[in-house]
């Protein structure tokens, strides 16, 4: 039998947003692989800010509990989680990553692990993701160097993504693979389900304490068009206190659905209300990328939002709809259509969101993934 190789998997950030979520399902994949030695599971902590990186803030999520990542890993399957490791006990803990093996960087900005490693021969693999594109500040040219010098297996996480990189980075485009972001369809995948016509439950995520939220907007106008409908309402977050949503609970008090509202408390009770909604409505402009945008569209949930959205380009089409900034009326129009479609013929954006879900499939990415990195092994 082949002995397994190491691998060493880095994300960019421990907070909740791209590729911190769907990279967890690839991790707990690699884990099960019996090819695989996952030897550890490292995380930059912080939020998007490429200084951060620069300073090599880390930390081991296999070793933090408390972060959001780690909860993430444990829902997957990946259950090595204990105290929390920051500075001089994560460099120690790079310092101990095998020296051959394989290197996973799910982003550029993971970059900074590099100066920790120990000499050895392994197989680079940089993921590039829309956080390595659109940062600002870029990427140092430094930083880009050091990158484009150890990298053996380019991917990038669509065809924008890949274009970008030959033209920035001067990378041969040839050389770049396009491997969406992983996503797990192991559970109920509600793609093209058959909604109930007299209930719709929305998930929803706003930002209830700014005035660009406009989630009690909707509800009133979905009100007015199908004034049958029973609307439910789940906050796709958590809120450490209800206090935080008293502007919204007051107008939905108004509205007569305020009893109809789900405020989960923690990130798992988040997970598990996605596999009953119908719909998840970005009611904010404010958030570029939230964490329950990919779990909604794992689960094959559409999305609605608004065109400034940072997400725009990843829910327009087969997952879900944009429409223009306040256009409440047309947020409105587009969840009733997608939570009236007919879908038993197998409508096209119902079969192209089949489609597309199953090539960000875990189970197509992981093996997808191995065998690009064993043929230059």
């Amino acid at each position: 039998m082949t002995t397994p190789a190491p691998w060493t998997v880095v994300s960019h950030t421990a907070d909740d947003s791209v590729p911190a979520v769907t990279v967890a399902h690839l991790m707990a994949w690699l884990d099960r692989d019996p090819r695989v030695d996952l030897h550890t599971v490292l995380w930059s902590r912080g939020h998007n800010s490429p200084q951060r990186y620069d300073f090599g803030r880390l930390a081991n999520v296999a070793e933090a509990h408390d972060v959001f990542p780690a909860g993430l890993l444990r829902r997957v399957g990946l259950s090595r989680v204990g105290g929390v490791l920051a500075g001089r006990a994560v460099r120690r803990t790079l310092r101990s990553v095998p020296a051959e093996g394989v290197l996973y960087l799910s982003s550029a900005f993971a970059a900074p692990v590099l100066r920790y490693l120990p000499a050895g021969e392994r197989t680079v693999v940089t993921h590039l993701h829309g956080i390595d594109r659109e940062a600002v500040p870029p990427l140092s040219q430094e930083r880009v160097d050091q990158i484009r010098a150890v990298t053996d297996v380019w991917l990038a996480v669509d065809e924008k993504t890949r274009a970008w990189a030959a033209k920035a980075w001067e990378i041969d485009p040839d050389a770049i693979v396009v491997v969406p972001e992983p996503v797990d369809l192991s559970g109920a995948n509600r793609a093209g389900r058959s909604p109930d016509p007299t209930r719709l439950r929305l998930g929803i995520r706003g930002a209830a304490w700014f005035r660009t939220d406009h989630t009690a907007r909707l509800v009133q106008r979905l009100q007015r068009v199908r004034p049958a409908l029973s609307i439910e309402l789940v906050w796709a977050e958590v809120i450490g206190s209800p206090d935080h949503l008293a502007p919204l609970l007051h107008d939905l008090e108004r509205l007569g659905v305020s009893a109809n509202l789900q405020l989960p408390r923690t990130s798992d009770e988040v997970v598990e209300a996605m596999d009953d909604i119908d719909v998840l409505v970005m009611t904010t402009p404010d958030d570029d990328s939230p964490w329950s945008v990919h779990e909604a569209l794992s689960r094959g949930v559409p999305v609605v939002g608004f065109s400034t959205h940072g997400l725009a380009s990843t829910i327009d089409g087969a997952f879900g709809m944009v429409v223009p900034y306040l256009d409440v009326v047309g947020l409105a129009d587009a969840v009733i259509a997608l939570h009236e479609q007919d879908d038993s013929a197998a409508s096209p954006d119902v079969v192209r969101r089949r489609e597309e879900l199953r090539s960000r499939d875990v189970d197509v990415v992981g093996p997808r993934l191995l065998a690009l990195v064993e043929d230059l092994r």
